[in-house]
């Protein structure tokens, strides 16, 4: 497996000089293939990059070290060791913008002002990140079928399906329902490699899966390690989906390993 992801230089330059709006919630890799988060916020000298993980984690991110863009993805020229320099201090202080025209209940506004000075972030910053989250994720959650369930939940009710249940269940209903809620999300009739690889990136993220994308030679190579601690049946099951819809999509991918914590693939882009 590779230990440093190497773009191709022929690659799109990553976006930095398109609309703000248009880079927010993008994922963020490492060289070394970490996801450590996805574009909170963004000026002219430096990217925001925020992290879902057991407490919300933010990094502060020169934009020299932003090394390429690989079409869904921004790449930085640092590993996951020195990116953790970059973190955010949690006790910075914010006061509540002169700007604000919302009318909120005294509650929900000390609330997040609260939220907002915890993570070291503008009340207007944070507000824009919960609107957005709204827009782009939250409200197609229940219109695409998607409930949330926890992992051990996820376990038992897997756990309890024989193998053959398991792949039988992915090809007649997960594969398309993959696609439709990929496309309904991503706002697409025909759903292409980069904007699939790009909402499972969302979907992991969302649900707290660690995920590592690593790639190599020159970007055409690409290795995706999803750890979910949900059971070997669970990795059975996108396993299966995973290689129903590559081949739709006309790519060959290869399983590296399906076990109880781990589902690791890789294809030729």
């Amino acid at each position: 497996m590779a230990q440093d992801a190497d773009l191709m230089t022929e690659q799109p330059s990553p976006p930095l000089n398109s609309s703000r709006d248009n880079l927010i919630s993008k994922p963020v890799h490492t060289k070394d293939g970490f996801l450590i988060g996805r574009i909170h916020d963004i000026d002219k000298d430096s990217l925001v990059v925020k992290r879902n993980a057991l407490t919300t984690i933010y990094y502060h991110i020169p934009i020299h070290k932003v090394r390429g863009w690989d079409g869904h993805a921004l790449w930085l020229n640092i590993d996951d060791k020195e990116s953790r320099g970059h973190i955010l201090p949690t006790d910075s202080k914010n006061t509540l913008a002169d700007s604000m025209t919302f009318d909120l209940d005294e509650s929900i506004a000390n609330n997040i002002l609260a939220e907002a000075e915890r993570q070291g972030v503008s009340m207007n910053t944070y507000l824009n990140q919960i609107i957005k989250r709204f827009l782009e994720w939250d409200r197609f959650e229940p219109k695409a079928g998607m409930i949330p369930l926890s992992k051990l939940v996820v376990a038992e009710l897997f756990g309890n399906r024989t193998r053959d249940e398991i792949i039988d269940i992915a090809r007649r209903v997960g594969k398309n329902a993959v696609e439709d809620t990929a496309a309904f999300i991503k706002g697409e009739k025909l759903l292409g490699l980069n904007s699939f690889l790009s909402w499972l990136e969302d979907e992991i993220d969302h649900y707290s899966i660690e995920i590592r994308h690593i790639t190599k030679d020159n970007g055409n190579h690409h290795t995706y390690v999803l750890r979910h601690n949900a059971g070997e049946n669970y990795s059975l099951y996108y396993k299966t989906v995973l290689e129903l819809i590559f081949e739709a999509l006309q790519k060959n991918i290869k399983v590296l390993t399906s076990n109880n914590t781990t589902l690791a693939f890789e294809f030729e882009k």
